[in-house]
Formats: structure tokens, C-alpha cells, sequence
């Protein structure tokens, strides 16, 4: 956005036609690194924030925050999700807030800053609660269950993991069940729970299969046939594991 594109008589509304036209520009990009977009988003976002106008600058560095976090550029997503969560802040958007927290959230999480990461879950959590948002309180229980695993903190995830597939399985929403099923095996296998772990694991992995989601499915394989081998159950553990090596072959 160059100054010409910002007119005396209505700054505002033209620097949120710039950001209108950048976020297309960088969906219709397939995926591809658009510089001019992302410099056009950088300079209205620059803009808001000189004008005190907080929601639009934190909307802008949100859209920047999802551009860097499928270029997997974590150190600038992490930067523009901390950004968007402040100036959701400054504008009293209470919702807004708590939806750029998790996707900072996520981006710690894969940083391995687990401790952070946990605590900004579950200042999410305690928003959607106060609010009685079900559904956002178990998308984020699926991803606090997901951070307590990866601390070896087993009955915290159990728990968050259980919740979850609870709202999921009454609501019908097939694959976040399966994201839940896996999870609790996961956990249940760690502590060498095979016999609890294997149906969780036989369940979500008839639901990966059947939507193709090939590494899902190849991951639960693969934990199958570690319970079937610790079962003393050897035909079983061998014909999984080949079905698992055929699965992670396919391109």
C-alpha cells in the first residue's frame, strides 16, 4: 500500500480495502510466498496502529500470523499471533482475544515452550467457559490434551482428551472423535495400558482409513502392532506392521 492509496478524506476505509485485497491475494497464491501482499498487509497494519485503531491492526497481523505459519516460518507467526493478541486486547475484544491466545498457543506448542504454551490454553479454556462455548471449549481440551501428553502429564491429558471425545461423539463430528480416540491410545499405550489402548486405536483407525488420511492411519497401525507384539499376539503384529510399512509408501 503506497501513500496515494490513503486518501485524506478516508484513510481507514481504503487501508482496509488494501488488507481486503492482500489476504486474496495470498489465498489465491496456492500457497506460494507473495511479497507485495504481505508488505501491503505490514503497511495497513502499520497504519491502524498509528490511527489507535487496534481490532483492524490485530486482524491484519493475524492474517500475517497464518501466512508465516504455513510458510513454517514459527519465529514470525509466533511474533504476529503475540501481536494480534495484544492489540485484540487494547480494543476490549474479548473473543478475538482468546482466539489469537490459541493460535499463539500453537505456535509454542510446536516450539516445544510447553509450559507457556499450557498456560495460554487454558486462559482460553477459562474464556470459552465463562461464556458456555461447548464447542470451542473442546477444540481447545483436544489441544491442551495434546500438551499434557507431550509433558508426560498422562491424567491430565486423559482427561482433557475424554472431555473432548465426549462433545465430539455427541455432535457427530467423526474426525475430531478420531483425533480423540488416537490421542487417549497414545496415552493409554505410554503407560502400558495395551489391552485399554487397542480398541481406541482399532476405532480411529477404521475412521483415518476411511478418509484417506493416510499418515493417521499409519500411526495408529504402527501402535497396533506394538500392542499386538506385547499381547504375544506375533501373526497379528507382523501383518500390521507390513500394512503400516504399505501405507507410509504411498505418495
Amino acid at each position: 500500500m503506497s501513500q496515494s492509496d490513503v486518501s485524506p478524506e478516508n484513510p481507514a476505509q481504503l487501508a482496509e480495502a488494501s488488507v481486503r485485497r492482500a489476504v486474496d491475494a495470498l489465498q489465491q497464491g496456492a500457497g506460494q510466498y507473495d511479497g507485495s501482499a504481505v508488505e501491503a498487509m505490514k503497511q495497513a497494519r502499520a497504519f491502524f496502529n498509528s490511527q489507535n485503531l487496534y481490532a483492524q491492526a490485530a486482524t491484519c497481523a493475524m492474517n500475517l500470523g497464518d501466512h508465516f505459519w504455513k510458510k513454517e516460518d514459527i519465529t514470525r507467526a509466533n511474533d504476529y499471533y503475540e501481536a494480534a493478541r495484544n492489540e485484540f486486547a487494547l480494543a476490549d475484544l474479548d473473543r478475538q482475544t482468546a482466539d489469537a491466545t490459541m493460535n499463539l498457543a500453537m505456535v509454542l506448542w510446536k516450539e516445544g515452550d510447553l509450559g507457556r504454551a499450557r498456560t495460554l490454553y487454558l486462559e482460553a479454556l477459562n474464556f470459552f467457559t465463562s461464556q458456555s462455548l461447548d464447542h470451542d471449549m473442546a477444540s481447545v481440551k483436544v489441544s491442551l490434551g495434546g500438551v499434557h501428553e507431550s509433558a508426560g502429564e498422562h491424567d491430565l491429558a486423559l482427561a482433557a482428551y475424554r472431555d473432548a471425545l465426549a462433545y465430539y461423539e455427541k455432535h457427530d463430528n467423526a474426525k475430531r472423535v478420531d483425533q480423540c480416540r488416537a490421542g487417549i491410545g497414545r496415552v493409554l499405550l505410554y503407560d502400558d495400558k495395551f489391552d485399554d489402548a487397542e480398541p481406541y486405536f482399532t476405532a480411529a483407525s477404521t475412521g483415518f482409513k476411511d478418509r484417506e488420511e493416510t499418515k493417521q492411519y499409519g500411526d495408529c497401525l504402527v501402535a497396533l502392532a506394538d500392542i499386538y507384539h506385547a499381547q504375544g499376539r506375533n501373526d497379528d503384529a507382523r501383518r500390521t506392521f507390513e500394512e503400516a510399512r504399505r501405507v507410509f509408501a504411498i505418495k
